[in-house]
């Protein structure tokens, strides 16, 4: 309520001064000096999803043997049915996604995008460049589809180089890799997305083997997919990389007894971590693109 009275005296301002009626100086610094006393009033009235923090995301899924399923720009895309680069539109699949956004498996954590809610002082300068031309948008299409009563977790937990300006990325590197230390551990990727990085997240794991399957349009093949993927011992963890599929993939495998996690860019974050990139306009829109 208060922001929009804000908005309302600051239009009945604006269009006097376009009919050439005279505002002063004062009133307008005293419309803007009003804001930070209706902020409190709109922030405490509205509702928005409950998503944890990148930190809380890896402890909760540190040592206990849930999985994740992950909701980002793309999935949300995939939902309303638009084509992403990663994936062609499909209505299964949409359904599919709109329907483990809102479950509630205590053993699948949900990841939703928590920057688009609370922007994090130290997000780089694209990332901010980025929510400010897409966020509106974005945060409507979450809207439409969560549940404002469930707990979500965070889905940008996997890529924190290519989106912090500053961060204590060593430290960040060491929690998430504590998640599958001294596993057995299956990745389910993109065919040669893991081929030109030089540094291998996964190196502390027990053993690691690999599923491949099309990094494009994925979900296409999705039955086979998620035949080969049964096959797997459930002893082991089960990694994947592989767009809104993944998302699904995770979902369905974790439902099944497996220990599943989409973990989206973490590989590729890690290698231009240890490399030490430069978060160039140009870098980080490539690293969001398919290999």
């Amino acid at each position: 309520m208060g922001l929009r009275i804000f908005f309302k005296n600051l239009e009945f301002l604006l269009k006097r001064n376009i009919r050439k009626d005279y505002v002063s100086n004062q009133d307008l610094l005293k419309v803007l000096g009003d804001l930070p006393y209706m902020l409190p009033y709109d922030l405490a009235h509205t509702r928005i999803p409950q998503i944890k923090s990148p930190e809380e995301t890896i402890a909760a899924l540190t040592g206990s043997g849930k999985s994740i399923a992950r909701f980002g720009d793309g999935e949300f895309m995939s939902m309303e049915g638009t084509d992403i680069p990663f994936q062609k539109a499909d209505p299964k699949l949409a359904q599919r996604l709109k329907e483990i956004f809102v479950s509630n498996d205590p053993n699948i954590l949900i990841g939703a995008p928590g920057c688009i809610f609370r922007m994090p002082i130290n997000l780089s300068a694209h990332c901010q460049m980025f929510l400010g031309l897409r966020g509106g948008n974005y945060r409507r299409q979450v809207l439409k589809f969560c549940n404002l009563d469930k707990i979500y977790y965070n889905t940008e937990f996997t890529q924190l180089y290519m989106m912090y300006e500053n961060y204590d990325f060593g430290a960040y590197y060491q929690r998430i890799m504590k998640i599958w230390d001294q596993h057995d551990v299956t990745l389910i990727c993109g065919k040669g997305i893991l081929d030109g990085l030089r540094h291998n997240i996964f190196a502390n794991a027990k053993s690691l083997d690999f599923i491949y399957a099309p990094s494009r349009d994925a979900f296409f093949e999705y039955d086979s997919i998620l035949e080969q993927a049964r096959r797997i011992s459930q002893d082991r963890m089960v990694i994947i990389i592989l767009g809104p599929t993944a998302t699904v993939l995770a979902y369905d495998l974790a439902s099944e007894g497996y220990q599943a996690l989409d973990f989206g860019h973490i590989a590729k974050d890690y290698n231009a971590w240890m490399e030490k990139q430069e978060r160039s306009d140009q870098n980080i829109s490539k690293f969001f693109k398919p290999d």
